[in-house]
């Protein structure tokens, strides 16, 4: 698929580095994630809204169930709810226990979500970093190679001017040319 990609973005003129597509992917995969954590959020605060729900219409049966075990006291069920019904307290309990788990888990939604922000943030940070430190390891290395090639140069050209300087000592001065023309 990606090569269709760059294959349509040279077709249109146009390239795009394959650099830029990955980094332009990552941030998509990030936005995503961040969509995804919202969403889950929201899920968890509706999971707290149906249990609030749920144990509203729990009491609200208990209360009815009450009130017809008051108007109708010779049935079994009645009997059975009133020998198998929980301490007073314990509904009120449950209710304060499950809103307490909702908030915790709601709290550590947004912990979660903030230090995967927080990490997303750093991961950018290092990354944008360590290219900048890979272009200048890049920038040391084209200098270094630089300098090797000069001084390469500049060998050679001292080689021969050595050897320049050889080869002007070998020769003869003007006065030994003359000497050598008047014994001629």
């Amino acid at each position: 698929m990606f090569h269709v990609f760059v294959c349509n973005q040279m077709l249109m003129g146009t390239f795009i580095p394959v650099n830029t597509l990955l980094k332009v992917k990552e941030k998509l995969l990030r936005e995503r994630e961040l969509e995804i954590q919202s969403q889950k959020k929201q899920i968890l605060q509706l999971h707290v809204w149906i249990r609030e729900n749920e144990h509203r219409a729990q009491q609200v049966l208990h209360i009815q169930r009450g009130q017809f075990d008051a108007l109708n006291p010779n049935t079994e069920e009645s009997a059975m709810r009133t020998s198998c019904k929980p301490p007073s307290d314990r509904p009120c309990c449950d209710k304060e226990l499950s809103k307490k788990l909702a908030m915790a888990e709601l709290e550590m939604l947004h912990l979660n979500l903030f230090f995967k922000q927080v990490t997303l943030k750093y991961t950018e940070e290092i990354r944008k970093l360590e290219e900048k430190i890979k272009t200048r390891d890049r920038y040391i290395t084209s200098l270094k190679k630089k300098s090797q090639r000069e001084s390469e140069k500049n060998q050679e050209k001292q080689q021969r001017i050595e050897t320049l300087e050889k080869y002007l000592s070998d020769l003869p001065t003007l006065n030994q040319v003359h000497d050598q023309s008047k014994q001629v």
